[in-house]
């Protein structure tokens, strides 16, 4: 229901988050911003902006992923699962950059849409397909995966 939301008929959607809730769960990645991502949808690009997303499991964002739209669940991944996605889907902003330069996020949008075309057509990392292999752990720090559109 949420992955069709956010995916139905909108260019561009902004989620605003809680930065208390992710400070009370130990700034657990688990607890950040949510990213639903389907591998093998092509139609959608979703790509989050925070200064905060790093490589390590205090990172901000919570990154719920599956291989096909139909028929599959989302699985959680961890912020070390996340690192092809850097740079595709992801992305560490600069704040000072995005302040001083004009087409920064122009510039970083067009980085992005590279990346996925060249991480669609090379296939998926070994680690990210690994991943997506897995079954729904259910409930974690972050709460309950959205149910499968």
């Amino acid at each position: 229901a949420i992955y069709s939301f956010m995916t139905a008929d909108t260019h561009a959607c902004g989620v605003q988050s809680s930065f208390q809730r992710w400070e009370g769960q130990g700034f657990l990645a688990a607890a950040g911003k949510r990213l639903w991502f389907t591998a093998d949808d092509h139609a959608v690009h979703p790509i989050l902006f925070d200064d905060n997303i790093k490589k390590s499991e205090d990172s901000v964002v919570a990154v719920r992923a599956r291989k096909a739209v139909v028929g599959e669940a989302f699985v959680s991944l961890t912020p070390e699962e996340c690192v092809p996605m850097h740079d595709a889907v992801l992305i560490q902003a600069d704040i000072i950059q995005a302040i001083l330069n004009p087409n920064y996020f122009i510039d970083s949008v067009a980085k992005c849409q590279a990346n996925m075309a060249r991480m669609s057509m090379g296939g998926l990392d070994p680690h990210l397909r690994s991943a997506l292999a897995r079954e729904p752990s259910g409930l974690q720090a972050s709460g309950p995966e959205p149910p499968a559109s």
